[in-house]
C-alpha cells in the first residue's frame, strides 16, 4: 500500500467530533471557515479549518502536502497538529479539517482594520523580518507559499510572528482554481505569477518576495496598491505596469 494511500485510511478512522470541543467561529473564505476549538483531552487551544471537497476529488496532492506540513516545524511558521475527515449529508461530499496552532493575536489585517490605523515603520520592518525568517526556511525546503498578505500572517498570544494559510490550503485553492477559473485576489501576485497563468510559463521563490513587498505596502496604507481597482483590471495592470511605490504623505 503506498503511503499516501496509508494516509488517507487514518484520516478517515479518524473522529474530529469526539476529539475537539467547537468554541468559535474566527473566520471565513473561499475555502471554508475556521473555528477555535479545544482538544478535549489536554484542554489545549487550536484552529480548525473545515474545508469542503467535491465530490470524487483526488487526494493524492493533497496528502503529498500534509506529509510535507507534519514535517514543516519552524518558529515562524503556524504548526501543523493534524488532518480528519467528515462525510457530509451529500452522497460522495466530504469536508477535511486541518487542525493548526491557534495564534490568539490574529491577524495583520485585523490588526489594522481593528485600530483602523496602519502600522509605524518600525513595526513593519519587525514583522517583514520574521516573515523573511519563514520564507527562508520554506525555500530552504524547496517550498513556497504563494499567498503572502498580511491576512495570512498570525500573532500568537506571545506576539510571535507566523506565516499560514499554505500547504494543504494552497493545493485545495489551487484544485479549486482550475474547475472554477478565478478564485481569490490578485493584488499581491507577483507579475510573472499572472503571466504563467497567461503563457503558460514558469515562476520561482522570488514570487514570494514580491507579495511580501506589496504586503509591507499593505501595513503601511491599510490596503495594497490599486485596492480600489476591479481584481479582473488588476490582473492586467500589475504585469504592464511599473512597480508600485509608496505614495502617502505620512512615507
Amino acid at each position: 500500500m503506498k503511503e499516501t494511500e496509508k494516509e488517507l485510511l487514518n484520516i478517515l478512522r479518524n473522529t474530529p467530533n469526539q476529539e475537539f470541543e467547537i468554541l468559535d467561529q474566527v473566520g471565513t473564505g473561499s475555502y471554508g471557515k475556521v473555528f477555535k476549538a479545544k482538544i478535549t483531552k489536554t484542554n489545549e487551544i487550536v484552529a480548525i479549518k473545515v474545508i469542503r471537497l467535491e465530490v470524487g476529488e483526488d487526494l493524492t496532492d493533497i496528502l503529498n502536502e500534509i506529509n510535507f506540513l507534519r514535517s514543516c516545524e519552524h518558529q515562524n511558521i503556524v504548526s501543523y497538529k493534524g488532518c480528519y475527515m467528515r462525510k457530509g449529508n451529500v452522497k460522495g461530499q466530504n469536508f477535511i479539517w486541518i487542525v493548526m496552532e491557534y495564534c490568539g493575536g490574529g491577524s495583520v489585517e485585523s490588526g489594522y482594520k481593528l485600530l483602523h490605523q496602519h502600522l509605524e515603520e518600525q513595526e513593519i520592518a519587525s514583522i517583514i523580518k520574521e516573515c523573511l525568517i519563514g520564507l527562508k526556511f520554506l525555500h530552504s525546503c524547496s517550498k513556497m507559499h504563494r499567498d503572502i498578505k498580511c491576512g495570512n500572517i498570525l500573532l500568537n498570544d506571545d506576539g510571535m510572528v507566523k506565516l499560514a494559510d499554505f500547504g494543504v490550503s494552497t493545493q485545495i485553492s489551487r484544485t479549486f482554481s482550475k474547475r472554477h477559473t478565478f478564485i481569490g485576489t490578485p493584488y499581491w501576485m507577483a507579475p510573472e505569477v499572472i503571466t504563467s497563468e497567461q503563457r503558460g510559463t514558469d515562476y520561482d521563490f522570488k514570487a514570494d518576495i514580491w507579495s511580501l513587498g506589496i504586503t509591507a505596502m499593505e501595513m503601511a496604507n491599510c490596503h495594497p496598491p490599486m485596492f480600489d481597482v476591479h481584481p479582473m483590471r488588476v490582473l492586467y495592470m500589475i504585469p504592464n505596469l511599473p512597480s508600485p511605490t509608496l505614495k502617502n504623505d505620512n512615507w
